[in-house]
């Protein structure tokens, strides 16, 4: 399986939006993680409620995450997790750790039960040292389906993918055979957003 760390996201063709210019978004978002742009830090001054919206219709499949960055599957999720509220970390390489390396504050998927929306999920390879965390997504809040980039079966495109049916068979322990491997499916232990009806 290959780690989502290896590969930036591909671009895609974003609609036209109004947003400041270049030098103004340095200016007022120069704590934000480089890898948003220009219109993922103007969504960064969005307000709470617009925020939240625009989460759920990433989530839902209206909007696609690569219109707002490029970056890799953590950092996907990263983002649309900034929208529905978490705060966000002083460096990139916190956010590596808090959405994708971070399993001590994690639980095992049990193999059947549906994913809360926005939950985030940590997938793990088996290797000599251990288990290796090597992909993160997020859940939609339909079942066990998920979206992000670079992980091939596991998510990619952010085009929905159902985890019940890819890794089939998954364990109480959240571990599975998958492509060659040993891997386990995590969720990770995060605030929960607050579903209003009139965004779903």
């Amino acid at each position: 399986m290959t780690s989502c760390n290896a590969d930036r996201a591909d671009e895609i063709s974003s609609p036209e939006i109004s947003t400041p210019n270049s030098t103004t978004l340095a200016a007022k978002n120069d704590k934000l993680p480089n890898f948003l742009n220009d219109k993922g830090r103007a969504a960064m001054q969005l307000s709470k409620s617009k925020k939240k919206k625009l989460a759920f219709d990433l989530l839902s499949g209206r909007e696609s995450v690569q219109n707002y960055t490029s970056g890799v599957c953590y950092e996907a999720v990263a983002f649309v997790r900034f929208l529905l509220g978490d705060s966000v970390p002083n460096s990139n390489q916190e956010i590596r750790n808090q959405y994708l390396y971070d399993i001590s504050h994690s639980r095992a998927w049990n193999g059947t039960s549906d994913f809360n929306t926005g939950d985030v999920i940590i997938f793990s390879e088996r290797r000599r040292e251990g288990m290796e965390p090597v992909h993160t997504a997020i859940a939609t809040g339909q079942g066990c389906e998920v979206r992000s980039v670079n992980g091939g079966l596991l998510g990619s495109g952010w085009r929905p993918t159902n985890i019940r049916t890819v890794l089939a068979g998954t364990n109480s322990s959240g571990e599975v055979r998958h492509d060659g491997t040993t891997i386990t499916v995590r969720i990770l232990n995060l605030r929960r957003p607050t579903i209003h009806d009139e965004l779903l």
